[in-house]
């Protein structure tokens, strides 16, 4: 059985962060939410939306690739 996340955990300064999002069919159990400081949370949606760390890491290495093709073509 799936554990379920409580919003009494929230100190204040830290916010639930679910890996996959809930609009995406993302659960509340546990095993879906990082725990987040607000600025680090509020940050990554400002950066990646509703991407997910597996999008982002994916999004990342291709701007890698690019760049390392860029530089060859220089």
């Amino acid at each position: 059985m799936k554990k379920k996340y409580n919003r009494k955990h929230h100190d204040g300064r830290n916010r639930h962060h679910f890996l996959l999002p809930k609009s995406r069919g993302g659960d509340t159990s546990t095993c879906n939410l990082l725990l987040f400081d607000v600025e680090r949370h509020r940050a990554w949606h400002d950066i990646f939306g509703n991407a997910t760390a597996e999008e982002v890491l994916n999004l990342l290495t291709r701007v890698v690739r690019a760049k390392k093709v860029q530089k060859v073509e220089t």
